[in-house]
């Protein structure tokens, strides 16, 4: 699942890129907007807006000289869409969600790579740095639970996760290569334990 354009990973084609362009913008948007965000041609865009309208999808506002469309968020298709475009922030949420319940807990949970930079596409992996207590990666304990984590995450987001396992000590003295450099530069936390100071 691409976790940075779930809409117009559902729905291919200029419909889906136009779909997402209004949803995600979360205002109005007019045709030369949506389209150069869509990445269509204004006339193809206005086209496909005009079906949508038809629809019932979208709503069209005439503001001479130019007409401004948005998402009808009271429908149940724009309800849809919405949760649809806030994919990603859902994953993150579960991610923090199945942390708290690993027995034991990870002192913390960094998404890094292309999901974190919003980069990622339908064949990426969600990459997560999962920060052990010291002592824990060899316990069986630990291993069950992030064996039982990734299937969870890779379930509910619909893309395979890939977990860097470290321990806390060992983090501070991560090795200063490109892989570390990006989880510092780009690394999202969505996990920190109680107690522990960011």
């Amino acid at each position: 699942m691409d976790l940075t354009r779930p809409v117009s990973a559902l729905i291919p084609g200029a419909q889906g890129q136009l779909l997402e362009a209004l949803v995600c913008a979360g205002r109005e948007l007019n045709t030369k907007t949506a389209a150069e965000i869509a990445g269509v041609s204004a006339p193809h865009a206005s086209r496909v807006l005009t079906q949508l309208v038809g629809l019932g999808v979208v709503l069209r506002r005439d503001v001479p000289p130019v007409a401004l469309y948005s998402i009808v968020e009271e429908s149940a298709v724009g309800q849809m869409l919405l949760q649809l475009c806030s994919l990603r922030s859902r994953v993150f949420a579960e991610m923090a969600l199945a942390a708290k319940e690993m027995t034991p807990m990870p002192v913390e949970a960094v998404v890094f790579g292309s999901v974190a930079r919003g980069e990622s596409d339908a064949d990426s992996d969600i990459d997560v740095l999962l920060v052990a207590p010291d002592g824990a990666i060899d316990a069986e304990a630990w291993t069950s639970s992030v064996i039982r984590w990734t299937e969870r995450i890779s379930q509910f987001a619909a893309s395979p996760a890939q977990v860097l396992e470290i321990e806390e000590s060992q983090l501070r003295a991560a090795p200063d290569n490109e892989l570390w450099r990006s989880i510092r530069r780009d690394g999202i936390v969505v996990f920190l334990r109680q107690g522990i100071s960011a």
